[in-house]
């Protein structure tokens, strides 16, 4: 690898993903930055656990990007005969490489180590605890793979731009929040204290108890926004179908579509630190970094 790319090494912090913050995003975003105006990509290692968090927080942060900024991660340390560490960052240095604009993550495509594949940084879901293929891209292609010491395009992408634009502000008072039966009012309005937002993860089309909808109101009239997302893996929130849906509307939640619900987290996050409340509603239901898809992929695909 040596003698295809001239590689050049940055410490940022040798921690354990989960015990990744906000504020440590905005510190990455901020040397991804500086690396770009140098280099031609920028190639990430991080911890499995919470890369979709981070690679979704810093897809909102860059308004264009110079670059490919490649996640990589690897489900198997590299001291092991069958680790896929080695695989993932020649995959990650290829599209590193490439003339992709946005942020993504690199890992194997399936269990064997002949394909890495590039899934785009919002619509990327780590669905297994252990397998080299843990990462998914739900209910849509990965943008390229690294097949044969070749890279070869799936899907439309951003292309890179003349320059890196950064909005580097979060707003980290925000919750996201399960719903389960049995969840008390008293409990869903101490978690929304002092938060500028929550996100909920509803049943199926983006549903809770009609028991609580006198705490959303309580949290809605004290200027907190609720984003309602699904606990469904695939699919969308439709609060139009059920009178359930239409009541939540009526008091004033949002719905997120079919956005991930940590990528509903790390969007809210974002446009509450850098737009102003008017426009919160219409920019979240917006397609910004291809969180949001037009058209879901039906059949195998996650």
């Amino acid at each position: 690898m040596e003698e295809k790319y001239a590689i050049a090494v940055r410490e940022f912090e040798n921690i354990l993903s989960e015990n990744m913050k906000p504020d440590m995003w905005i510190k990455l975003a901020r040397i991804i930055s500086e690396e770009l105006s140098k280099s031609r990509g920028v190639v990430i290692s991080h911890g499995t656990d919470t890369m979709t968090y981070t690679s979704s927080a810093l897809a909102f942060m860059f308004e264009q990007l110079s670059g490919p900024v490649v996640m990589v991660g690897s489900q198997r340390s590299s001291d092991r005969p069958s680790s896929d560490s080695f695989g993932n960052m020649e995959g990650a240095l290829a599209f590193s490489s490439t003339n992709i604009g946005e942020v993504g993550i690199s890992m194997h495509s399936g269990t064997s180590d002949d394909s890495i594949s590039f899934l785009r940084g919002t619509r990327a879901r780590k669905m297994h605890s252990t397998r080299r293929d843990a990462f998914k891209s739900i209910s849509s292609k990965p943008i390229a793979t690294f097949r044969n010491k070749n890279v070869e395009y799936i899907s439309g992408y951003t292309e890179r731009a003349n320059e890196t634009l950064l909005l580097n502000k979060l707003e980290t008072r925000v919750a996201l929040v399960y719903f389960y039966p049995g969840l008390s009012g008293v409990d869903l309005e101490k978690l929304s204290e002092d938060k500028r937002a929550i996100i909920i993860m509803g049943t199926g089309l983006g549903h809770i108890s009609q028991a609580l909808f006198g705490s959303l109101k309580k949290i809605v009239s004290n200027g907190t926004k609720i984003i309602m997302t699904t606990q469904c893996l695939r699919g969308t929130v439709d609060l139009n179908v059920y009178s359930t849906g239409r009541e939540l509307k009526k008091i004033g939640v949002i719905s997120a579509g079919n956005m991930l619900p940590e990528v509903a987290l790390t969007k809210t996050m974002f446009l509450l630190a850098n737009n102003e409340d008017e426009d919160f509603e219409s920019l979240m239901i917006k397609n910004m970094r291809g969180e949001i898809l037009e058209r879901e992929l039906l059949g195998d695909v996650y």
